[in-house]
């Protein structure tokens, strides 16, 4: 909880008028910028994600790439996955064990960018960077640290998940500030009251909420992307938002 809110709405704060106008080349660079994504996640830190809350049984990619990764050298699953890259390697174990995760992540900027310096991404999302930016430059961000689209295909799940990796042992207090952005509401998500454990769900296109509560989604039958913006608020939107201590 933040201020004992689920979330903040952060609607009346953030214009996503832009967002929108930039929708053709955020779908031509998923399209194009394929190369350069994330696909799933091999590995997670313990206790992090319930693959199975939301009821579906399905094999996550992290299961199959330990049971892949645990197999002797000769056996022939074992060797005909070596020497394939991590996207590739995903989408083998897909076929060959079954495994579900229908995740792309695009890490558009990261820590030291500059401009002109995120290399091939900036090649296919220079617009959307270029607003991303701006939440610096507007006084509503004093740093950026990261920025990350993230793609979800048609019967996707977006797990349920708590960010607890991410808890700093000089700073256990610390709730790292983002601004997380969909392009419409049509994806339930919701965020867990880690008390009462009731789901709330985010009626609102653009939010910030603790991210070590338990939160997720359910599937549609259409993929959606995300875009996650990671940095430390200015004092004066933190004032705005009302959750200055």
């Amino acid at each position: 909880m933040i201020h004992n809110q689920s979330f903040i709405d952060l609607e009346n704060y953030i214009d996503l008028t832009e967002f929108d106008r930039l929708h053709p080349e955020i779908c031509r660079g998923i399209a194009t910028a394929k190369h350069l994504a994330i696909d799933g996640l091999h590995e997670i830190p313990e206790g992090t994600i319930r693959p199975h809350a939301q009821g579906l049984k399905v094999k996550p990619v992290w299961d199959a790439y330990k049971l892949w990764n645990s197999l002797p050298d000769t056996d022939p699953l074992k060797i005909a996955g070596k020497d394939l890259n991590y996207n590739q390697l995903t989408e083998y174990l897909k076929f060959a064990f079954g495994a579900y995760d229908l995740y792309s992540i695009y890490r558009i900027l990261q820590e030291g960018w500059h401009p002109q310096g995120m290399g091939e991404f900036y090649t296919y999302f220079s617009k959307l960077i270029d607003w991303v930016i701006t939440f610096k430059t507007s006084g509503i961000f004093e740093s950026l640290s990261s920025s990350n689209l993230l793609v979800l295909e048609a019967g996707g799940i977006p797990w349920e998940h708590a960010d607890l990796e991410y808890v700093e042992a000089d700073k256990p207090d610390l709730i790292h500030e983002f601004i997380h952005i969909k392009t419409d509401i049509d994806r339930p998500f919701y965020i867990i009251n880690s008390e009462t454990q009731d789901k709330t769900y985010m009626n609102t296109r653009v939010a910030y909420w603790n991210e070590r509560n338990w939160h997720g989604g359910e599937p549609i039958n259409r993929p959606t992307y995300t875009l996650r913006i990671n940095g430390r608020f200015t004092e004066e939107f933190r004032t705005k938002i009302g959750i200055k201590v």
